[in-house]
């Protein structure tokens, strides 16, 4: 892969208040797993704009898993 294109693991619909720490886990553990097999560096990344509602979320090119 070359430079950055993708965005991290995203799993808003379930980042409720009372489960937030328990999605990151999973976001965190689901992203690793990807960037095992996909061969992805850090570099490889890009970070989330602010403000994006799901739709924005989901229409992002780049988008590994979300």
């Amino acid at each position: 892969m070359s430079g950055p294109g993708y965005y991290p693991v995203r799993l808003s619909m379930y980042d409720w208040p009372e489960v937030r720490a328990a999605t990151a886990v999973l976001e965190q553990a689901l992203h690793a797993a990807l960037e095992e097999k996909l061969g992805l560096k850090p570099s490889d990344l890009m970070p989330w704009p602010e403000g994006l509602d799901e739709a924005g979320i989901w229409e992002q090119p780049g988008v590994l898993l979300t």
